[in-house]
């Protein structure tokens, strides 16, 4: 049950990346937030999991779990704010189509998405463009991909991928044992769908946490995006998963983005 501290508060959804389940590499944030008071959910996207569920699957069956988190909290007048990392961006930014507050408020509808803050995520620039795409037209070397648009793949990531997640992740073995055990197949499917709603439509504020250091969302690269589309940004020098190798600094950071 929400305390009085939580709803005079957004709600905040956590959209997780590519090959990522919600826990263990994103509960650490989640739980982070709700000490702040913070109303806090964290859905497991479809895109993510064991092989034969993923298969086939795309960005529109994330944008489905997150409305349908969404939704209860709109019908109760709740304020949203999406918190989208890597792919979740994807999913992340196209969930908003339609529902930012402003929008929900002129259908005569209550509640709604307030704000969206990237983290080291992925924005594609425009409708009809995919992640391959804006990945430069070739996938990174450090995952089993098949060959392009060649659908109903589950991928797979190298063991190499493991120093490009958590390059400065200074955990103990067994916790960093435990977030790369936490590593599952993603689908193909889901980065070659072109979007119909791009990061340059989102109508909502956005806002985006640029990690210098990811050797996964080259820095450079999300400097770039993150200029060229609008976001206003904000700066860690961290690799790609700043809550686990700078959990303090970054939650100090999200505070201050989040309206």
């Amino acid at each position: 049950m929400a305390t009085s501290s939580s709803t005079t508060k957004p709600a905040i959804i956590i959209v997780h990346g590519a090959w990522s389940l919600p826990s263990p590499s994103y509960e650490p944030l989640k739980q982070q937030l709700e000490g702040l008071g913070y109303e806090c959910y964290l859905p497991h996207l479809r895109t993510s999991g064991a092989g034969d569920d993923v298969r086939g699957q795309t960005w529109e069956a994330d944008v489905k779990v997150i409305l349908d988190t969404a939704q209860p909290l709109f019908d109760r007048g709740r304020e949203v704010v999406i918190i989208a990392h890597s792919y979740g961006g994807i999913p992340g930014g196209a969930a908003t189509a339609g529902n930012g507050v402003a929008e929900r408020a002129a259908q005569g509808k209550p509640g709604g998405f307030k704000q969206i803050i990237y983290v080291a995520a992925f924005a594609i620039p425009a409708a009809g463009m995919d992640l391959l795409a804006t990945f430069g037209g070739q996938w990174p070397p450090w995952a089993d991909f098949a060959p392009a648009y060649s659908k109903n793949h589950a991928i797979k990531l190298k063991e190499e991928a493991k120093q490009v997640l958590f390059s400065d992740v200074q955990a103990s073995p067994e916790e960093q044992a435990k977030y790369w055990d936490g590593v599952v197949t993603h689908s193909q499917d889901a980065f070659e769908k072109p979007v119909t709603f791009s990061a340059a439509d989102i109508t909502i504020p956005k806002s985006y946490l640029v990690c210098t250091q990811d050797q996964c969302v080259p820095g450079p690269l999300q400097e770039q995006l993150a200029e060229s589309l609008g976001f206003k940004a904000e700066r860690i020098d961290a690799g790609h998963f700043p809550f686990l190798s700078q959990p303090d600094k970054c939650l100090e950071i999200l505070k201050t983005m989040i309206l």
